[in-house]
């Protein structure tokens, strides 16, 4: 047993108090005029909270099995956060922008696979070839974390071994192929394959818990910047 791990009570107390303070922050930015870039910002932040809060009320009510899928969103949100501060600026932070790009880039794909189902690309390589080059050309590039793997946002951010630890090990849970599912839902009891509702120990749950505040010490410096970038000039 692990004696130096806070009560799961004790975890959701404290996660309320710091998820209270975040959406109280938040309402008092949400209404300042904003540039595309700050609200992207508030936005991602603004999912990170209701993650949060949702991570509450589910630990209240001993549904631990809905906590991986909404950690692991929490984490993006908060990587993905701190991406947006550094890389981006109002030209490209847009998401009616993002939107139109994903709109342009869904069009010049079922045009290219229409093209080789007819027949007019010969092969699956010169199918790939002409799609890369003209994404290429449409700007679908990875200039920015955007257009990034995964690993290799939580990388950037100094963050590869959260990645492979805590990013890795919530992914196992959410996924729902036959093996995770057998690792979740199937048992041998007495002898017999049994069929059993998914649960977590309580140090398993208190793990979980402990992970959303890894993941509100990445994005508290975003909230930070998006107060500082919103605050009004100094006289």
């Amino acid at each position: 047993m692990h004696h130096d791990l806070p009560s799961c009570r004790k975890l959701i107390i404290d996660l309320k108090h710091e998820v209270q303070k975040g959406y109280a922050w938040l309402n008092t930015l949400n209404r300042l005029p904003h540039t595309p870039k700050t609200a992207l910002v508030w936005a991602h932040l603004a999912s990170f909270i209701q993650t949060a809060q949702a991570v509450i009320t589910c630990a209240k009510h001993d549904q631990y099995v809905a906590l991986p899928p909404l950690l692991r969103t929490a984490g993006e949100c908060a990587v993905n956060c701190t991406l947006v501060l550094e890389q981006c600026s109002d030209d490209n932070a847009l998401m009616a922008a993002w939107m139109e790009k994903r709109k342009n880039t869904n069009r010049i794909t079922n045009q290219l696979r229409k093209e080789y189902s007819q027949g007019q690309i010969d092969t699956a390589e010169d199918y790939k070839t002409q799609l890369d080059q003209k994404l290429e050309e449409a700007g679908d590039s990875d200039e920015t974390y955007a257009g990034w793997k995964v690993e290799r946002r939580w990388s950037h951010v100094g963050q590869s071994k959260l990645y492979h630890t805590c990013y890795s090990m919530l992914s196992g849970e959410v996924h729902c192929n036959p093996a995770a599912l057998d690792i979740r839902h199937a048992a041998e009891i007495d002898g017999q394959p049994t069929l059993i509702w998914c649960k977590h120990e309580v140090e398993e749950a208190q793990i979980l818990l402990g992970t959303m505040f890894i993941f509100l010490e990445i994005a508290e410096p975003c909230f930070v910047a998006l107060s500082d970038a919103l605050a009004p000039d100094e006289e």
